[in-house]
């Protein structure tokens, strides 16, 4: 898998596939990696190999996938609401679209105003 800028243009192209279905959803960039947001909120970026996907603590004890792990920061501890798919080939984002439907529905709990 190759980076480019810090992300996969592959991993890219396949979750701006999946998200597109979503009229709520607006693409946009964060620190200059692909991202998406509900309102203001972001709920989803391409990072490295993978993505980060924001969800509830409570959904995210529910996943069992050796795919998803806590999403890193470096030198620090992970990220709270944030866990981290990796998958080795961008097609199975397809496998999670189930998940990123939770990330959206959380992230209009969390932007006053939107609706879903």
């Amino acid at each position: 898998m190759s980076t480019v800028n810090g992300w996969s243009a592959a991993h890219h192209a396949v979750v701006a596939d999946i998200l597109a279905a979503y009229p709520e959803v607006r693409a946009g960039r964060l620190f200059g990696l692909p991202a998406w947001f509900v309102g203001k909120t972001l709920f989803a970026y391409v990072y490295k190999e993978g993505v980060g996907i924001r969800l509830p603590a409570a959904a995210q004890v529910l996943i069992a996938d050796p795919h998803v792990t806590p999403a890193p920061r470096p030198g620090r501890m992970p990220l709270i609401e944030w866990v981290s798919v990796n998958h080795p080939r961008s097609e199975d984002y397809y496998s999670e679209r189930a998940t990123f439907e939770r990330a959206i529905r959380y992230a209009a709990q969390l932007t006053p105003g939107a609706a879903t």
